[in-house]
């Protein structure tokens, strides 16, 4: 039986979880989980968690992150899908199955991404769209330290890499001494940032409304001090703003572009160079953007990133009639504007250190 998650239902989600994940995973961090789904502006108050019950023990569980979905049509309800998890001992028992017509019932749209290939299959056959795979913008920084362990591997790669981000320089110096432009760390996340929002919404197609609320609970107050975020001003007013963070994987230290938002081409260019900067100048031997907007990609081409294929699949669905009409054009990449901030990956690298 599919039962929303309650306080009864706390200790023995996880034990499912330790039984799934083992007794180290993230998953059973209080302080994340209440972050993840009781302070959501978009979740009610409630905890978007739905859970298979067989009492007194959790069988499954699927947690959602309610978000606003911006069309051209007008704003949707819309919850991503993390954390499905079924009991070992009750694999293949179609509990997975119930969970997601669950998720899907709850909400007008479905939304995945970075999902396991396991998942994927799943998830084609319940109805929803692959739109694809996410590409990631990668930058060189510290060129000693990183050539060194991919001699013999990868090294032409790497040179090329190398070479792209010389080549860029210029445009990355020259967008981020932008005329009129400036660079600033907010003191609060208030009421500008959703006149912004409005302003910017129309020119992204698809995404998750980033408005002060939502800026405010990703990055501001997640569990861990971690995000920085900078707002671009012209003239005193806010354009556009960029929000950094840093983590290690495999030894290196990486700066991630975890998300931004623009008005125009020259605002867009001039947080995503001062972000660059700002991660190379605390020590970054990578920078990286993960982003399907084409006018983020472009820019960040221009500016020496290398354009890496990832398996970060974005998948959807539309599970109610004024859905499907609004996401008519959704089946393309170039429609979505996706970032880290979407994904659940910078969670993992940030607790789990990738």
């Amino acid at each position: 039986m599919i039962v929303p998650w309650s306080q009864e239902w706390a200790e023995p989600v996880r034990e499912l979880l330790r039984a799934c994940l083992g007794p180290d995973t993230m998953q059973l961090d209080g302080e994340l989980w209440r972050w993840q789904y009781e302070l959501n502006p978009w979740a009610g108050g409630s905890v978007p968690v739905g859970v298979f019950g067989d009492e007194p023990e959790a069988l499954g569980m699927l947690g959602r992150i309610p978000v606003r979905l911006a069309t051209p049509s007008g704003e949707l309800d819309a919850a991503w899908g993390i954390d499905v998890q079924v009991h070992p001992d009750f694999q293949n028992a179609g509990i997975g199955g119930l969970l997601i017509s669950d998720w899907d019932a709850a909400t007008a749209v479905s939304l995945s991404l970075g999902v396991t290939d396991m998942a994927f299959e799943v998830f084609l056959a319940s109805g929803r769209t692959h739109v694809g795979d996410v590409p990631v913008y990668k930058r060189l920084i510290s060129w000693d330290k990183l050539v060194e362990p991919r001699l013999g591997t990868g090294l032409t790669a790497l040179i090329v890499e190398k070479l792209l981000g010389s080549w860029g320089a210029r445009t990355l110096d020259r967008s981020a001494h932008t005329p009129g432009l400036a660079w600033e760390t907010p003191e609060e996340i208030g009421p500008e940032f959703d006149a912004l929002w409005e302003r910017a919404a129309p020119r992204l197609g698809l995404a998750a409304r980033r408005d002060a609320a939502y800026l405010d609970w990703r990055f501001r107050r997640y569990p861990q001090d971690v995000f920085d975020v900078f707002a671009v001003r012209r003239g005193g007013e806010l354009v556009g703003w960029a929000v950094t963070t840093l983590g290690r994987r495999g030894g290196k230290l990486i700066g991630f572009l975890a998300d931004v938002l623009w008005t125009d081409e020259a605002s867009l260019a001039f947080a995503l160079a001062f972000a660059t900067y700002e991660l190379e100048a605390r020590g970054a031997d990578v920078v990286e953007c993960l982003a399907s907007h084409p006018a983020v990609g472009r820019t960040l081409r221009r500016m020496g990133f290398w354009r890496r294929p990832t398996r970060t699949r974005l998948l959807y669905k539309a599970n109610r009639p004024e859905a499907e009409a609004a996401l008519a054009d959704a089946r393309r990449l170039e429609r979505w504007h996706v970032t880290y901030a979407d994904s659940d990956a910078l969670t993992v690298i940030l607790h789990e250190g990738g």
